[in-house]
């Protein structure tokens, strides 16, 4: 029985280690798992900004002008489109929208 007693703190501790091991295991595939998936999403999202500013652009260089409302949501998109680490030729896309194509239309309210 004295064996027994002497031997209950290795076997916890063995135990303790193992459920550990299994539980940093489980951790790091959901975390792998998880960066994979959120690639994908941040992929996604910088497509579907990438997306939606070429298309407001040929619609405002087919109609020859922008509207202050359309401008303003390109920029956000593509400040957006920036922080999500977007940097093709989208850029020049937007530079000609902002500084090239006329604005035309009623401003955006402020109140």
């Amino acid at each position: 029985m004295d064996f027994l007693w002497q031997a209950i703190p290795a076997i916890i501790s063995t135990v303790t280690l193992g459920v550990v091991g299994f539980v940093s295991k489980k951790v790091m595939d959901f975390l792998r798992d998880f960066k994979q998936q959120h690639a994908a999403l941040m992929e996604s999202q910088r497509n579907q900004l990438k997306t939606s500013i070429v298309t407001t652009y040929e619609r405002v260089v087919a109609r020859g002008w922008i509207t202050p409302m359309e401008l303003e949501c390109v920029n956000r998109d593509f400040d957006s489109y920036k922080k999500l680490g977007g940097n093709h030729y989208v850029h020049s896309l937007v530079r000609r929208m902002n500084e090239e194509i006329p604005v035309k239309g009623e401003p955006i309210p402020t109140d």
